[in-house]
């Protein structure tokens, strides 16, 4: 089964709430970069970030372009997972399955495309991707799921 222009909908991409969407993206990405000029000279900052995200620790930015990157990677992964794993694959495995086995299917899939960056971050994708697929539930609205995405990511 494919999407056409009429059912966007079906998998959540309500665009009443686009413009919505936009400035809150627009408004964590000025955060985060405010944030990241500000804390990126603090030692005992970088110190606790780096003992936290130690298993990805060489993904970390370590200057201006590589944040700029990072921005950027925050954007497309948040909207591009979400539509593909939230989005379009759970819509496709509910067409099957009942509500949770299509969870489960599309957040275990979601998890191991995250494998490449080892299991404690595939664990917290899988644990994260059940908590995204829960709000689009409770929301009916994907751009929610792919604000908090973004969210994350720029964290």
């Amino acid at each position: 089964m494919t999407l056409n222009d009429d059912q966007w909908i079906k998998i959540g991409l309500s665009f009443e709430s686009l413009i919505f969407g936009m400035s809150l993206i627009s408004a964590m990405i000025l955060v985060s970069v405010l944030m990241f000029n500000y804390l990126n000279f603090k030692h005992k900052f970088n110190q606790l970030i780096l003992k936290l995200y130690d298993h990805v620790a060489h993904y970390l930015p370590t200057n201006q372009g590589e944040y700029r990157l990072g921005v950027i990677l925050s954007l497309t992964a948040g909207v591009c997972e979400e539509i593909a794993y939230r989005g379009f694959l759970f819509w496709q495995f509910s067409q099957v399955m009942d509500f949770w086995p299509s969870v489960i299917t599309a957040n275990l899939a979601f998890a191991l495309a995250h494998y490449g960056t080892g299991v404690k971050n595939c664990l917290a994708s899988f644990a994260i991707g059940i908590f995204l697929s829960l709000m689009y539930w409770w929301t009916g609205d994907l751009w929610v799921s792919i604000i908090i995405h973004i969210f994350i990511d720029l964290i």
